[in-house]
């Protein structure tokens, strides 16, 4: 009898020691699960914040060179030499509006950054409305055509300087190869 008593109790401990050990095993595997899964999940969401970013700031360049784009067409529809004086001056106000109409992309813009991006921008507003104030100085006889050439080819320089900046702040060009 005492003999069973001590191989039940030995037993007993060594079913409780078996439990114990393989629920501290359990814990500590599920431990490590939870952190890893956290640990991937946080990279996840720092991922996707970079990607939202991206797009959002893709987004701001492309609502602002689309707006620039239509203010540029207008104002060369502005130029046009054989115009009559309300022609001109009916073209000469929408382009204005257009150009004011740049405004907004270009604060989403300066909101979205970086600061090597706003400059070029804002810098491509200021061209748009140099151009135009600049035809309306040549359809007056004030200044040359050729100064209206000038005003025009740095408004280009300014668009493809503002679309680069954009690109390369945006993670540059994909490379497949």
């Amino acid at each position: 009898m005492d003999q069973t008593i001590s191989i039940g109790i030995v037993s007993a401990v060594a079913a409780l020691s078996g439990s114990a050990l393989t629920a501290w095993i359990s814990i500590r595997n599920a431990r490590l699960q939870n952190e890893y899964a956290l640990s991937m999940a946080r990279e996840d969401r720092a991922e996707r914040r970079i990607n939202d970013h991206r797009t959002a700031r893709r987004e701001a360049y492309v609502a602002f060179l689309t707006a620039v784009t239509t203010a540029a067409i207008e104002v060369v529809r502005a130029e046009e030499p054989d115009l009559t004086d309300d022609e001109f001056e009916k073209r000469w106000t929408e382009a204005w509006m257009a150009n004011r109409r740049t405004l907004g992309p270009h604060c989403v813009l300066a909101v979205e950054g970086p600061e090597a991006v706003v400059g070029p921008a804002t810098y491509l507003r200021q061209c748009l409305f140099d151009e135009l104030r600049i035809a309306k100085e040549v359809r007056r006889g004030v200044k040359p055509v050729a100064a209206l050439s000038a005003a025009s080819e740095e408004r280009r320089r300014a668009t493809a300087e503002m679309s680069n900046v954009a690109r390369e702040a945006n993670g540059g060009n994909i490379q497949t190869s």
